[in-house]
């Protein structure tokens, strides 16, 4: 039989083998044993990807249960604004600058120096400023070696807010004085001192206060040693100085007067300056002669100087230009020292030019009075004491042609020399006094001279009738 009658025949070959039931094929029964064996291997694969993802499961929310983050979100979200509030109270944090934050949105971030895995601490800041220090401890067993992170206390963050005041000052935070257990170091920085004080050893230094649970100035206050209330100087950065009280230094001198605070010579650069006219009568004789003078009319002005910002008593001194020393009257914070006389006796020089003095002065008279009638002599005498081109020189020419001559005027009147005073090693004024009944119409007045250096030799630039 040929292969194609076996497939048209399969039940009638059968049969003819002996009959009963068909034997099974052995491509059918490899097959049913294969997907068998597929689907228990599909189940058990199934088992085991669902009791992994069951222990990642329990693993990662372990994990996530473990995290001191986790622990920091949670404790924070059951906080309100109010909690917040008395909680920065209850740790000393400055009311006033409490009353001024925005207790709704804060933040954490790790502290940096303190967290470790195994001793979390958290910053909780406000606008940025942090505030509180959060640390976190082990609690529950969570299992694989994992604790659930809980709260082991909230502590205020150190402000870090420095006060300097000077040595013996009193500060007070809030009216109540603080003591020992608030200073700091001594502070190394010096007092930013003015230039008329920065070499003075004698002016005291600072000395620190770390107010840790304060941020700004509004409870400090700072007492002197003496109660005055000191106030802020500057501030830089977090820390704030109170220096001493500062003053006004106002000094009143003669305009040409040299002035030094402290040692050091006033200048425009280093403080302000307001110049005055003095009237005094004993600068009129001068007027209208100052191109004559060795001096300048400084002393018919003052000077008004004002040295700013001093933290101590200064030292203040004047002298004149010849180095006279002047003596100040103190009151109120001012130096007045007061002008020197315009001139000042001087009984040596008197005596030494007394001769020529009242030479001059014969000469004067003989010239006025036309003595003897020799009008050049009399002229050529008296002009060798006249400096030229001064006023003196001048108005004796113009005598000359203008005077009428009294020829009854006694040119010989008894006088004296009362009064030298000196302004300055060039220049005095001499006064010479009529003696009673010595002018013929019964006056008296006085001649006064004045004398400058011209020539190597004293000369006369004005004369005074008085």
């Amino acid at each position: 039989m040929s292969a194609t009658e076996l497939l048209e025949k399969p039940v009638a070959e059968t049969e003819e083998t002996g009959g009963g039931a068909a034997p099974q094929r052995p491509e059918t029964a490899s097959r049913r044993r294969f997907w068998r064996g597929y689907l228990i291997y599909v189940l058990c694969l199934v088992l085991v990807i669902v009791a992994a993802l069951g222990f990642l499961w329990d693993r990662m929310d372990v994990y996530e249960r473990s995290r001191p983050a986790r622990a920091m979100e949670t404790w924070m979200a059951a906080q309100t604004p109010s909690s917040w509030k008395q909680l920065l109270l209850e740790r000393g944090i400055e009311a006033a600058f409490v009353d001024g934050l925005d207790l709704s949105a804060p933040e954490y971030y790790k502290r940096l120096g303190d967290y470790t895995d195994e001793t979390p601490v958290y910053n909780v800041s406000f606008g940025g400023t942090p505030l509180l220090a959060v640390r976190l401890q082990p609690g529950e067993k969570l299992g694989f070696g994992s604790y659930r992170w809980v709260l082991e206390g909230v502590d205020a963050v150190d402000s870090g807010f420095t006060v300097y005041v000077p040595d013996g000052a009193t500060v007070l935070l809030d009216g109540a004085p603080l003591g020992p257990e608030v200073t700091g170091q001594r502070d190394a920085q010096p007092l930013s001192l003015s230039v008329f004080e920065e070499n003075r050893t004698d002016i005291p230094g600072l000395t620190k206060y770390v107010l840790n649970r304060t941020f700004t100035t509004d409870g400090v206050r700072v007492l002197a040693a003496d109660g005055s209330e000191l106030a802020l100087g500057f501030s830089a950065g977090n820390s704030h100085y109170y220096p001493p009280l500062t003053m006004d230094c106002r000094i009143l001198v003669p305009a040409d007067a040299a002035v030094t605070v402290n040692g050091v010579a006033l200048s425009g650069e280093n403080a302000s300056a307001e110049t005055t006219e003095v009237k005094r009568s004993e600068y009129e004789i001068f007027e209208g002669i100052e191109t004559f003078l060795p001096f300048p009319l400084e002393r018919a002005y003052r000077t008004a100087w004002t040295v700013e910002g001093l933290v101590a008593e200064p030292d203040v001194q004047a002298t004149m230009p010849d180095g006279t020393a002047l003596q100040a009257e103190r009151r109120d914070g001012v130096w007045d020292f007061p002008t020197a006389p315009a001139g000042e006796p001087d009984a040596a020089l008197a005596a030494q030019e007394h001769d020529r003095i009242m030479d001059i002065f014969d000469a004067h008279m003989a010239y006025l009075g036309n003595r003897d009638d020799n009008l050049a002599a009399n002229y050529s005498r008296f002009a060798k004491y006249l400096v030229p081109g001064s006023e003196a020189q001048t108005q004796a020419v113009g005598a000359q042609v203008s005077l009428i001559w009294n020829h009854d005027m006694d040119t010989y009147p008894r006088a004296e020399l009362k009064e030298v005073l000196r302004f300055g090693p060039d220049c005095f004024t001499a006064r010479v006094e009529f003696e009673a009944g010595s002018l013929r119409d019964g006056s008296v007045y006085n001649n006064i001279y004045i004398f400058v250096r011209y020539g190597g030799e004293w000369r006369v630039v004005r004369i005074v009738n008085k």
